[in-house]
């Protein structure tokens, strides 16, 4: 099946998203973070672009792109569930809510604070990426441990 257009414009953030998203096995690797541990995708993409960006994330700046984007990210969770629900019915259903949820997804990236603003300038590293990672694991996967930041960072950086 042909995957759909994704429109990248808008937010750096979003742009990261996608393309990270969009690298060999990182849809798997972020949804088992989703569905084992508990973690946000969407945080954990906006952590790599800031680290992309060469930014050091705080905490504050965690709870930051929570609070912001709160509400964007309980609509995804709703049409998530609707759209794994709807699994066994409809296609034209599944596919409808698949686009609601995407259009969701970038609504979180509009909302969140710009990557390329947030933490402390300390240019990129792959270091930066699991420090990152493990700072907004703190708030949304807290029994996400360091592998699981090292594994994420090799699949999405390659």
């Amino acid at each position: 099946m042909k995957e759909p257009f994704i429109d990248t414009s808008g937010s750096a953030f979003w742009e990261d998203a996608v393309k990270f998203y969009n690298r060999p096995g990182a849809k798997e690797a972020l949804l088992d973070l989703q569905d084992r541990l508990g973690g946000d995708v969407m945080a954990s993409l906006w952590a790599l672009s800031a680290a992309k960006g060469g930014r050091a994330l705080s905490s504050e700046d965690v709870t930051e792109f929570f609070e912001s984007t709160k509400k964007a990210r309980m609509e995804v969770s709703r049409l998530r569930r609707l759209r794994q629900a709807a699994k066994s019915s409809s296609n034209e259903v599944y596919e409808r809510l698949k686009k609601e949820e995407l259009a969701a997804e970038q609504a979180v990236a509009s909302l969140a604070p710009p990557a390329e603003k947030v933490g402390i300038a300390e240019g990129f590293n792959e270091g930066l990426c699991v420090r990152n990672l493990m700072v907004t694991f703190e708030q949304c996967a807290p029994d996400a441990k360091l592998a699981e930041a090292l594994s994420l960072t090799k699949t999405i950086l390659g």
